[in-house]
Parts: structure tokens; C-alpha cells; sequence
């Protein structure tokens, strides 16, 4: 080897042969860099969304299920209180029957024998 070969070369010879200089080539980098930075912004809010949309998704599933099992329990509730109202109804007419024999019973048997014995029966 020859000792030029191994010098570097320290002049200023002709026009550079780079296509853009130095501040451009940082330029670049720097906007390269902040279009990657908006990609990931973009990107997570994306994957943001998508996340909530599936939460949201399953919560409303979950309501509607909550929905349906409350319309079927307020339903049954609903049977066994007409059920209920329907025995309370029988029985309120079997008391009404009852007191309406007694009074049937009091006017028949013990008004006569009372009357027949009072004051208002001697004149």
C-alpha cells in the first residue's frame, strides 16, 4: 500500500456527491420520526376503540340479559300474586257466606225467642 492510500483525503475537491446535505437529511428524520410517532398515536386509539366498542358490546349483552331475567322473574312474581289475590278472594267469599248463615241463624232463632220474652212482647 501506498502512503496516499491511507491519508484521508483532506481537501475540498469537487461537488459532494450526497443528493441532500446534512440539515436536510436531519429534517428528514426528524418528520420521518413524528409521522411514526402520529402512526402510533393513530394506532393506539384505534386499538382504544376497538377494545371499548368490545366492552361496550358485551356490557349491553349482559343488560339484555339482566333485562330478560328480570321480565321473567317480575312475570313469575306477578302469577303467584294473582294465584294469591285469587285464594284470598275465595276465602274473603267463604267468610262472607259464613257470617251471612250467621246472621241468617241470629235473625231465625234468637230475635223470636227474644222478642217473644222482652217487654215489647207483654203489652
Amino acid at each position: 500500500m501506498t502512503g496516499g492510500a491511507v491519508e484521508p483525503r483532506t481537501g475540498h475537491g469537487g461537488p459532494s456527491l450526497e443528493l441532500h446535505p446534512r440539515a436536510d437529511r436531519i429534517q428528514i428524520a426528524m418528520f420521518g420520526g413524528v409521522f411514526a410517532m402520529f402512526a402510533a398515536l393513530l394506532a393506539a386509539g384505534a386499538l382504544g376503540f376497538t377494545t371499548l366498542s368490545g366492552q361496550l358490546l358485551d356490557m349491553q349483552k349482559q343488560v339484555g340479559d339482566l333485562r330478560t331475567e328480570m321480565q321473567q322473574e317480575i312475570g313469575g312474581l306477578r302469577a303467584e300474586m294473582h294465584r294469591e289475590f285469587g285464594e284470598m278472594r275465595k276465602e274473603i267469599s267463604d267468610l262472607t257466606d259464613r257470617m251471612t248463615r250467621v246472621e241468617t241463624l241470629i235473625e231465625t232463632h234468637l230475635v223470636p225467642a227474644a222478642d217473644a220474652s222482652g217487654p215489647a212482647a207483654s203489652p
